[in-house]
């Protein structure tokens, strides 16, 4: 595994939500409304736009099901009719929501967070005895934790030199975020700790925990505009030195706990 450069790109690879916005007050709230963002939508305005895009969506979801056999009584129940009209369906139906989304001011940051913390909270949810009671009980599961470093508020040595030496365009930033993925329950935290040893210095391990079959790493990373995806990349390389087939695409940025500017850079 090796450092990212100060030019990659943060782990969001498109910027839906901040491009359906401008495309919203660019083009559709002028025509409709009279305005130019959806700060200056009176009650009744955002009401009546909320109404058509709610029910845009369900519209858009249930022309998906025409193009699907979704009936499991029928004998052709279960095959795809159309698959490039099906995808085109749903891609009609997340227009929509998009919308819905903007209109109360969510942003990308938001909603790829929340939908992480979801698909998380699913995981933990199958591995809960006898399965999920489908009622947001989740305590079932004991917790084990190695706790390494669990403060790192002082700046570290290796941050320090990095301090003293650093020049680059972009801000040196520490970047502190916990990301998670599923393993086999008698993989133990110390397996997956262990792996740090191997791993660049601009990496710190706070902190290693399991619930049910879930890893869970929290970690930082100091780097030229760091930003959280490597925290997903680290939390894979420690699953691999653990002897774990675990890629980053597995997993799950579950929340950004900190990111301090340790230098400011030399881009204005």
């Amino acid at each position: 595994m090796t450092d990212q450069t100060d030019d990659e790109p943060g782990w969001i690879p498109f910027r839906w939500l901040a491009e359906t916005r401008t495309l919203q007050e660019e083009t559709y709230l002028p025509v409709a409304y009279g305005v130019g963002d959806f700060a200056a939508l009176n009650p009744a305005q955002l009401a009546n736009y909320w109404t058509f895009n709610l029910w845009a969506a369900v519209d858009e979801l249930s022309e998906f099901s025409r193009e699907v056999r979704w009936k499991p009584w029928a004998r052709d129940g279960g095959h795809v009719k159309d698959r490039a009209k099906a995808i085109e369906e749903i891609v009609d139906a997340l227009h929509f929501v998009g919308n819905l989304l903007v209109s109360i001011d969510a942003t990308d940051d938001e909603l790829w967070a929340a939908y992480a913390a979801k698909m998380e909270r699913n995981r933990r949810r199958q591995d809960l005895p006898g399965g999920y009671d489908g009622v947001g009980a989740e305590d079932g599961l004991d917790v084990v934790s190695l706790v390494l470093d669990p403060v790192a508020e002082a700046v570290t040595p290796y941050e320090q030199a990095r301090i003293n030496t650093y020049d680059g365009a972009k801000d040196l930033i520490r970047c502190r975020a916990v990301a998670s993925f599923w393993a086999a329950p008698e993989i133990s935290v110390s397996d997956v700790a262990a792996g740090a040893a191997a791993e660049p210095a601009s990496y710190t391990l706070h902190e290693v925990s399991q619930r049910g079959g879930t890893i869970y790493v929290d970690a930082s990373y100091v780097g030229g505009g760091s930003n959280a995806t490597q925290i997903r990349r680290y939390a894979a390389a420690l699953a691999q030195h653990a002897h774990l087939n675990i890629q980053e695409h597995d997993v799950t940025l579950v929340h950004t706990l900190d990111v301090t500017v340790l230098k400011k850079g030399t881009q204005p």
